[in-house]
């Protein structure tokens, strides 16, 4: 059987003052034609990536084939009727979300899962630019319809497949742009658990739950260099991105929101503005009109990181240096070099 699931977003909490709900009527998810699942999202003004992956579990079947059974291995017992299942991605290269990564991720968990529920057990293949793929995972704007879905917003939508119906290739899931590196990974892998065949509901809770939290959040970066030199630069960015990726993963458990980092060009439109000068040998940070201004001043390029963590810290709420995440909360620590 073949139908649209939609994973939708109901606006819970507007941080500018304003709340709302949805309609707490019936939704989509219990007609015969389409799943809803309703989640709740924080939305701001504007990588929580997954922890290394758990050793893969290796599938055995619960009977020893007879020789006729050999023949056809029951892998190959999928909509498509062969393997591997390539998977392809269909996302801006340019974003500050990984959405490789997170595809990725999503394959890695079904497949280090062995849910008894799922209708078949393939073998997925990602395989980004692929030009021909069995699924194709597709970031777009927005999400106009899927089935009879009629929730506030639609933030993913995938077809439910099974293992004795046919499938096209590709088979196309939906999932919108602009979460954080956390929540599209979320996204991701409740939507293939709709392509692997499972209903809200089925399956593991946490995953294919009707009800979610979603972020948005992300901290517009701008650098400022008093030099040209472009090997400084270039490693100053590295230095950061280790502290954009210790602040994205929840930083110990300092951060109480999902976050994910962006490069612009503009000092205008950034959160937060790095401004690298030559001399001084010191780092500040002061806040102007709503925006944070991090200067370094005259420090060796390979300590930059540290203290671009240790006033992040302070822009995500931290009031003391005791406050702040264990990487950065001893000023006089001599971690500054490689503190990740």
């Amino acid at each position: 059987m073949t139908r649209p699931a939609t994973l939708v977003l109901v606006f819970a909490l507007v941080i500018a003052g304003c709340s709302g709900t949805s309609n707490g009527g019936p939704t989509a998810a219990d007609t015969a034609t389409s799943s809803v699942t309703e989640v709740e999202r924080t939305p701001t003004p504007g990588e929580d990536t997954v922890g290394p992956p758990t050793p893969a579990k290796t599938y055995t079947p619960t009977k020893t084939p007879t020789p006729a059974e050999t023949e056809t291995p029951a892998l190959v017992k999928n909509p498509w009727a062969e393997e591997p299942i390539i998977v392809a991605v269909d996302g801006p290269s340019d974003s500050p979300v990984n959405y490789t990564g997170a595809v990725r991720r999503a394959v890695e968990y079904w497949r280090e899962n062995d849910h008894t529920d799922l209708e078949y057990r393939p073998t997925f293949v990602v395989k980004p630019s692929a030009t021909t793929a069995h699924v194709v995972i597709r970031f777009v704007t927005s999400i106009e319809n899927c089935g009879e879905s009629t929730a506030n917003e639609t933030i993913g939508c995938a077809p439910i497949l099974d293992d004795e119906d046919g499938a096209a290739s590709p088979e196309i899931v939906r999932v919108q742009k602009g979460l954080t590196n956390r929540s599209t990974y979320r996204t991701v892998r409740h939507e293939l658990g709709h392509v692997l065949g499972l209903e809200h509901r089925e399956g593991p809770d946490d995953v294919m739950s009707p009800t979610d939290v979603v972020h948005d959040r992300v901290v517009r970066v701008n650098f400022v260099f008093e030099t040209t030199a472009n090997a400084e630069q270039r490693d100053t960015r590295r230095q950061a991105r280790h502290a954009f990726e210790y602040y994205s993963d929840g930083a110990e458990g300092f951060m109480e929101e999902d976050v994910s980092f962006a490069i612009i060009q503009s000092q205008e439109d950034a959160d937060v503005t790095i401004s690298v000068e030559r001399d001084g040998g010191r780092s500040s940070a002061e806040v102007r009109n709503g925006r944070m201004i991090i200067t370094i001043q005259g420090i060796a390029t390979d300590h930059r990181g540290w203290h671009i963590g240790y006033w992040l810290g302070f822009y995500f709420g931290a009031e003391t240096v005791d406050e702040l995440p264990p990487a950065f909360d001893d000023p006089n620590a001599d971690s500054r070099q490689q503190w990740w």
